[in-house]
Formats: structure tokens, C-alpha cells, sequence
């Protein structure tokens, strides 16, 4: 192996596609972060430019070439048909016969928390997914099947419960909640409830608004929600409450032994700090390993590195041990 071979890894999600450029060792090189790379949420083109682009920053500030890396792992959400591994290592420029693999966003998370090839993964995000670890791979994953479909206690789930608790107050067949100026000031909307065609015009223009935009992009009421719940707002608290037993379901599908690493923007943002006392996911955590990961960048680096044969120690030591919740 050239000693000016690196290991290339990259983490795509929803929100941003993340690079990761090693030495062969498992010193980090460079890092990147480019646009969305989840070609389900994006497009398929969006999606491989952010991959380009995140994968040519990092590489060219580590001061290297594409056909210099010698191990690449791709850790993407969405569909994997939409995109081939493939496709994906000439998008790259790989040389040929470089061990590659694109792995599911879940898997890589998982890594980046443990060295166990046992064990169980939960990702509350946008979307919402947990999987059984086993031999290390995905042995059984439940939930992930997108906004139409499940999602439950994702940020899309609360988002949606968010602006339907609003659009129940303004008209009259809900009860009061903080949550209605949150939501309309977010949305930049005026609240303004002089009667159009017999309801307030401010719920005409929420509607407007809910209907325009890609139904994922209500996750980003999902802060909103916890604010106000933490604030005491009754209404926000319950859609907290129901997200939380959403998630159990998930976690109890998956139990077993082993650690239970969890991430995503809902768990560290939201659910992490306001577990229900006696509520069902918390009686689901009651004795599991529960290992906090922020993204897959540091999983996909450790399957790169172990598709080398190379050990992952240093890698692990220059991220630091995981943080306890």
C-alpha cells in the first residue's frame, strides 16, 4: 500500500453530507460538509452533487487525489435502488478494485458509538428508524418507512402534530396552546383572524403554506414543540409524551444485548432531556447500554478502516469515548 493512501469516509444525510479523509493509520486528515446527500429527500442529482462536492473539499485539503484512497465507506439514508455502489465509485473517481461499501445511515451510526458487532441502533431525526445489530450488520430494522408511511416520534411526526394542534385552535375545534404564535411567527405568518369564507384568514394561509412546501420540511417545527413543552404548554407536552411512546415501540422491537446507540436531531434536541417519568420509553431504556453517537462520519471511517484489516483504536481516541446520558 502507497503511504500516501487514505481512507475515505462520508456521512449523507437529510440535512448535510459530511467527509471524513484519513491516513492509513486512523489519523484524521481533512473533513468536509456539503448540501443534503439522501437522494429519497433531494433527488437523485442533488444528492450526488453534495456527495461530490463534500468528498473533493476534503481531499483537496488533505492535500490528495480520489485515485489515492484505498478504502471508501458511503453511509447514506434513503433508498439505496435510487443509486447504485456503482454509480457511486465512478461519481467518486475510486480506482478501480478499492474496497468500497455504501451502508445504511443506521449502521454507521452505530459504529460510531461502539465496537460490538451486537447490538441495537435508534435514529430519531426527521425520520425515524431502529435496527438489531448482529455480526455487524443489520439483522432486523423497523420503522424507516418515511413520512407517508411510519416515521413515528420523528421530527416530521411531531412537526405534522405541531401545525395540526395550531390549525385545530384557529378553528375552533381545539384547545388554546403557545404553540399557535410559535408556529406562525416560524412560518412567518401574521396572525390575523378576521373571518374569509367563514374561517379565520390566518388558517387559510397556514393551509397554503403546510400544502406548498415538501411534507419532510415540517420537522422543523419539531424545536418548537419542545420549547413549548418545556415551557409548560399542556398541548406540546402531550405531542412530547406521544413521540416518546412512538420511539419505545421502536427500541422495545429491537431489544436485546449489547449497546443501544441512539442519535438523530429529535433525540439530542429534545427527547434525550425530557424522558417522562414513567413513561414508556423510558421503562424501554431501564437497563439497556444507552450509547449517545452524534451522525455516522466516525462509523463509516471505522468500517473503512476494518475493510483494511487496520485497527480503529486510534480513530477512537482521537474522537474521545462516547458521551454518557
Amino acid at each position: 500500500m502507497s503511504p500516501d493512501g487514505v481512507v475515505l469516509a462520508v456521512d449523507a444525510g437529510g440535512s448535510t453530507t459530511r467527509a471524513l479523509v484519513l491516513d492509513a493509520s486512523g489519523e484524521p486528515l481533512a473533513r468536509a460538509v456539503a448540501g443534503p446527500g439522501n437522494p429519497t429527500a433531494v433527488g437523485v442529482r442533488a444528492a450526488l452533487a453534495a456527495l461530490h462536492d463534500a468528498v473533493c473539499a476534503a481531499l483537496a485539503e488533505a492535500g490528495r487525489a480520489a485515485a489515492q484512497v484505498v478504502s471508501a465507506v458511503v453511509a447514506s439514508a434513503g433508498s439505496d435502488r435510487l443509486v447504485s455502489a456503482e454509480h457511486l465509485t465512478g461519481h467518486l473517481g475510486l480506482a478501480p478494485g478499492v474496497p468500497f461499501r455504501r451502508v445504511p445511515d443506521l449502521l454507521a451510526m452505530y459504529f460510531s458509538a461502539t465496537d460490538s458487532d451486537a447490538g441495537a441502533g435508534l435514529i430519531a431525526g426527521t425520520g425515524s428508524v431502529a435496527a438489531r445489530v448482529g455480526d455487524g450488520a443489520l439483522e432486523r430494522v423497523v420503522g424507516g418507512t418515511g413520512w407517508l408511511l411510519g416515521d413515528g416520534g420523528s421530527g416530521f411526526w411531531i412537526g405534522r402534530r405541531v401545525v395540526r394542534a395550531v390549525a385545530a385552535e384557529l378553528d375552533g375545534t381545539g384547545a388554546a396552546t403557545s404553540l399557535t404564535p410559535a408556529v406562525l411567527a416560524d412560518l412567518g405568518l401574521a396572525d390575523d383572524r378576521r373571518p374569509r369564507e367563514g374561517r379565520p384568514f390566518v388558517l387559510g394561509e397556514l393551509v397554503d403554506t403546510a400544502y406548498g412546501a415538501e411534507p419532510v420540511r415540517l420537522a422543523r417545527l419539531a424545536p418548537v414543540c419542545f420549547a413549548a413543552a418545556g415551557a409548560g404548554d399542556a398541548v406540546a407536552a402531550g405531542v412530547v409524551a406521544a413521540a416518546q411512546d412512538e420511539l419505545a415501540v421502536l427500541v422495545r422491537a429491537v431489544a436485546g444485548p449489547g449497546p443501544l446507540v441512539v442519535g438523530g436531531s429529535v433525540w439530542r434536541r429534545g427527547v434525550e432531556g425530557s424522558l417522562a417519568p414513567g413513561g414508556a420509553l423510558r421503562g424501554a431504556l431501564a437497563g439497556r447500554d444507552v450509547r449517545p453517537a452524534d451522525d455516522g462520519l466516525l462509523g463509516a471511517a471505522v468500517l473503512a478502516l476494518r475493510a483494511l484489516g487496520r485497527p480503529t483504536l486510534r480513530l477512537r481516541a482521537a474522537a474521545g469515548p462516547p458521551a454518557r446520558p
